[in-house]
């Protein structure tokens, strides 16, 4: 079990070293004190960025497995088809030519298995499918959004113009039933709009007059445009589309023609999870905001553990893009010192394992920590390759600081290359008393354990399918 830390910046310092040793009522009393727990704006956004990483690990395990599948059968079928293959010696042509009636009957299988392979277009299939689920997810998010920051501010109802018949409220059994009822039409309605349309009425709607100016949102109409050709025109570019991408301000790198049909590459699908996703994201912190000003802190609660977790999995590209728009005037504006100075270094992880050093220490040196934390003092030496410096600032900090504890060293991303360090290593076993590798062993072993179960509810699942 994870919980927040006392400055509600991260969750890595108070992670349990054994969560099994936890009673079934502590687990419960950990739930109930969290303050994002069942809370529907961050609930809607959790259950989308989760679903739009299953459509990436979708992306990553079923396009590979079918192309290779395809390449097995195509291959065996035309080996299969050699064996009948027989050379004429007069004008060295080739023809196909099966002696007796099972040779005949397997050539002609054989033959028609070849043309169904020639014209099969399976992985183009898998890929509109994959594609057309990002924005299955994100209609489901824009839904659950708008139910959610309902449900958080009921004045809202106040705002919905429907009529409801004498008859139709007699059959429901009470207001809230009735109140149901009608956000639901609504929604319905809502989602009925284009995306464009979907926007614009949330500008008005809660008088935000910049909605859509974010870089991506250009992008994100191209792959929402894309989105309804793939369903609707098989992939083929018609003016519509063409008309929507200018009008919106997309710049291609190379313009289709009108009836080009127009490709998804996996490249493109991974991308299009990537805009979708901030998008979504972006919004709903956007929203929250505006709508529950007295929730700003709560939001950016639940920004953090949104960025950290990323960072945590590996998923640096989304923590960076994440974390860039963390680090925006709105969002910023009511963040305390300390919160600023986290959400940096949060960034400047995801920047620097993207591959964007002079990015990451750019945004370090726009800030002065000469006064900061010793925690802070410890993540500028680690992201500027000082080890020497880090090291020594881990035995000043000790067993405990503000911010660190023995279990972020194990944890926190932040740690993620100078684990592998000797000054690393060195100054955990000085400080703990216990080589880092044989707690982390511990750790670790933990955490198969209390794994165990859930994977075996997992695999029962999966097992119906094959």
């Amino acid at each position: 079990m994870t919980k927040t830390s006392k400055n509600n910046l991260k969750p890595v310092e108070v992670v349990e070293a054994n969560t099994a040793v936890q009673t079934q009522d502590e687990q419960e009393l950990i739930v109930d004190e969290n303050p994002l727990h069942n809370h529907p704006i961050a609930m809607a956004l959790d259950q989308f960025l989760d679903r739009i990483q299953d459509l990436r690990e979708a992306v990553k395990i079923s396009l590979p497995t079918v192309a290779k599948k395809y390449i097995d059968s195509l291959e065996k079928t035309q080996k299969n088809y050699e064996k009948y293959v027989q050379t004429k010696p007069d004008d060295g042509s080739r023809h196909a030519i099966a002696q007796g009636v099972h040779a005949g009957s397997d050539l002609v299988n054989t033959m028609k298995e070849l043309d169904r392979l020639s014209k099969s277009k399976v992985i183009q299939v898998l890929e509109r499918s994959l594609f057309i689920g990002i924005f299955s997810e994100f209609d489901v998010f824009m839904g659950n959004l708008i139910q959610g920051i309902h449900t958080k501010k009921p004045d809202l109802f106040k705002g919905i113009k429907r009529e409801v018949t004498l008859s139709d409220l007699l059959e429901f059994e009470s207001v809230e039933a009735v109140k149901q009822d009608i956000l639901d039409k609504e929604i319905d309605a809502f989602r009925r709009n284009s995306y464009v349309e979907q926007f614009i009425e949330l500008e008005k709607k809660f008088e935000i007059k910049t909605l859509r100016d974010f870089k991506e949102w250009s992008a994100f109409i191209e792959i929402s445009q894309r989105r309804n050709l793939v369903t609707h025109n098989g992939g083929v570019c018609s003016e519509q589309y063409l008309v929507m991408c200018d009008r919106e301000g997309y710049k291609f790198s190379e313009r289709p023609k009108i009836r080009d049909e127009l490709k998804l590459s996996p490249e493109y699908i991974f991308n299009a999870l990537l805009i979708v996703a901030k998008v979504g994201f972006m919004l709903a912190h956007t929203l929250w905001r505006k709508v529950l000003a007295d929730e700003v802190v709560l939001a950016d609660t639940a920004m953090n553990l949104s960025i950290y977790g990323l960072l945590e999995e590996k998923k640096w590209k989304y923590a960076a893009e994440f974390g860039e728009f963390g680090l925006s005037d709105p969002i910023l504006r009511k963040a305390t010192d300390i919160e600023k100075r986290m959400r940096v270094v949060n960034a400047a992880i995801a920047f620097q394992q993207c591959k964007q050093k002079e990015k990451s220490i750019i945004l370090l040196e726009a800030m002065d920590w000469s006064a900061s934390l010793r925690d802070f003092q410890l993540a500028l030496a680690i992201l500027k390759d000082d080890y020497a410096g880090a090291s020594r600032i881990m035995k000043d900090i000790g067993k405990r600081g503000e911010l660190v504890d023995q279990m972020a060293y194990h944890r926190w991303p932040l740690f993620h290359d100078f684990r592998g360090s000797q000054e690393f290593l060195q100054a955990y076993e000085a400080i703990y008393s216990i080589p880092f590798i044989e707690k982390a062993t511990e750790q670790a072993q933990a955490e198969v354990e209390n794994a165990g179960a859930r994977t075996e509810l997992l695999k029962q699942d999966a097992s119906n399918l094959i």
